[in-house]
Formats: C-alpha cells, sequence, structure tokens
C-alpha cells in the first residue's frame, strides 16, 4: 500500500534538490532501469549514495561524497511523517527521460529481504508509480513510502527524477 507522506521542504532538502537539478551534479547512465533485469528498454541515469547490499557480498557501501546530506534529508522527511527507521540499504537517484511512447519498468522488488521504499519526487513530471495495483500520480517534492512489488511508467513529458531509498 502506498502511504503519501509530508516533505517538510527543509533547507537542507532545497539545498540537495538544487544541486542534484544543477549542472554539477554527476549522473551515470544505465541501460535498465530495474536491477537485475537484462533489458528492460528503458534507460536512465542514476546517482547511487548508498550502494545496495547484494553488490557488496551483504553489506551496503557508501558510493557518493553527498551521501551524509542525502541521509540527512530521508531521515528529515521520515521523522517528520513519524516514520520509524533503523537502517538504509539503498539511496540513489535517479532521471529517465520522457519517451514518445510511455513504457513501463518491469514489476519488481528492490530486495530479496523484508525492506520498505521510500521515493521522492524532484521534478515536476508524469511517471505514475504503481505499487499492487495502487497507482501515485508523482507531483514535485511529493514523497510516498510502500513495500511489495512495483513498477513505474516513463514520462511523457520532462525528466522524472526521483530519489529513492529502502530501508527497514
Amino acid at each position: 500500500m502506498i502511504k503519501e507522506l509530508d516533505n517538510p521542504l527543509s533547507g537542507d532538502y532545497i539545498d540537495l534538490k538544487n544541486f542534484i537539478l544543477s549542472c554539477d551534479f554527476p549522473w551515470f547512465r544505465f541501460a535498465n532501469t530495474t536491477h537485475n533485469v537484462s533489458d528492460d528498454s528503458i534507460e536512465m541515469f542514476s546517482h547511487t549514495f548508498l550502494e545496495r547490499p547484494e553488490v557488496n557480498k551483504g553489506y551496503s557501501k557508501a558510493n557518493s561524497p553527498y551521501i551524509d546530506g542525502c541521509i540527512d534529508v530521508v531521515k528529515q522527511i521520515l521523522i517528520s511523517n513519524n516514520i520509524n527507521f533503523d537502517l538504509f540499504f539503498r539511496l540513489s537517484c535517479n532521471l529517465v527521460y520522457p519517451t514518445k511512447q510511455v513504457k513501463t519498468t518491469t514489476e519488481h522488488v528492490d530486495h530479496k529481504f523484508f525492506h520498505k521504499n521510500i521515493l521522492i519526487y524532484l521534478s515536476d513530471s508524469d511517471g505514475d508509480t504503481v505499487v499492487e495495483n495502487q497507482i501515485y500520480k508523482p507531483k514535485e517534492d511529493g514523497a510516498i513510502i510502500f513495500s511489495g512489488k512495483h513498477y513505474h511508467y516513463t514520462p511523457s513529458k520532462n525528466s522524472r527524477i526521483v530519489l529513492v531509498g529502502t530501508f527497514l
């Protein structure tokens, strides 16, 4: 089930968002949007703040000099919504360009063990997120949490830029 969160739009959040949307933020190209899928035919750019444990022999690993600012922002949003958390497994920012023909990513779960997902939408774009048949229509600065299988649509206008995290 998708739960919509209140984003308090803290100064830290605004600073991180402005940096991510600037020409100074480093992006890296990936051939597919879904981890461990050989080809979903949807390219994306991503910046991994915290690598998923599956690629590091069972433990998460900081992969960005900007990890502390990212974690601070995600914590602020969770705390302001009274969402309990113990640890983060993965944090990244993903950018998917609009496509002429809207496509869907492969339905998936981010890890093979129990976790919760948080998505924070940094851009004004479409590209709905679907969690077990429940649809969330993104809005800039919107934030949601959920667990379970999910997928999203490619945007038809503007780039879909989303801060993605998994946590327990």
